[in-house]
């Protein structure tokens, strides 16, 4: 039985993947989207790419072409896949530049080595504060100052506070030379320092899909989300990093 899933999934992702029907398009299984995702990347590399030496950090494609180019941060939402779906009568498919990460997928961390971790309460928009403290996620994720811009996340341990998208809705990113699969979303952040004071911001978003395997979890195997430096200076914190009791102390200015 698995080898006839495997042809069948095979014989999927040789297909065009800018021509599917629609109906079909939108009611594939996440492995065959994944490949042919994959596929269409590969097919439209030279216009994606030239998006990306020109400034874009996000864009969609459909029949082969760049069909919308963004230049913040932040992904595509569900919402405006859908729309250019509609607008061009055909499959799209999203991409996002390679991450600028400062790490290298030969870190070993186990024995001694220990990667510094921010405390963060994670909960949806709509949430008041005081709810993103009482029913938000909590989580210890990875602090990267080498990185300027990101917050990842496994989708499925924050799947209580964000619905997860229809499939085609999930953009391919790049990491450590690696794709992986993932969608976008705006969060509340909290944090709370040593002398319990709260603060939360919003921030926007990506939760990884199969995160276990994902290039996330290269350079440190534990991970359960990544922060990067501009969380200090959206909720304004000084960060010791005491190493004899491996943890990080935060003081919101």
């Amino acid at each position: 039985m698995p080898l006839v899933r495997e042809a069948i999934s095979s014989a999927c992702t040789n297909r065009d993947p800018f021509h599917l029907d629609i109906g079909e398009f939108r009611s594939l299984p996440f492995e065959t989207f994944k490949r042919l995702q994959e596929r269409a990347f590969e097919l439209a590399r030279p216009a994606i790419e030239e998006s990306f030496r020109t400034g874009c950090t996000h864009v969609a494609v459909a029949g082969g072409e760049v069909v919308q180019r963004q230049a913040d941060p932040g992904g595509f939402a569900p919402e405006q896949i859908e729309s250019l779906i509609e607008e061009h009568g055909k499959p799209v498919y999203a991409f996002s530049r390679p991450d600028l990460v400062e790490e290298s997928k030969w870190t070993h961390v186990g024995g001694t080595d220990y990667y510094p971790t921010v405390r963060l309460w994670v909960g949806h928009t709509e949430w008041t504060d005081s709810k993103v403290f009482k029913e938000g996620k909590s989580l210890d994720v990875d602090f990267d100052t080498g990185n300027p811009d990101m917050t990842v996340f496994d989708e499925e341990g924050l799947s209580g506070v964000f619905k997860t998208p229809p499939v085609y809705a999930y953009e391919m990113g790049v990491h450590l030379e690696k794709a992986y699969h993932y969608f976008s979303e705006r969060a509340r952040l909290g944090l709370k320092d040593g002398h319990d004071n709260l603060r939360v911001i919003t921030s926007d978003i990506r939760l990884v899909h199969d995160w276990r395997i994902s290039p996330w979890v290269l350079a440190s195997p534990l991970r359960s989300g990544f922060v990067g430096r501009h969380l200090i200076f959206g909720a304004s914190f000084r960060a010791i990093l005491d190493p004899s009791a491996r943890q990080t102390e935060l003081e919101l200015l």
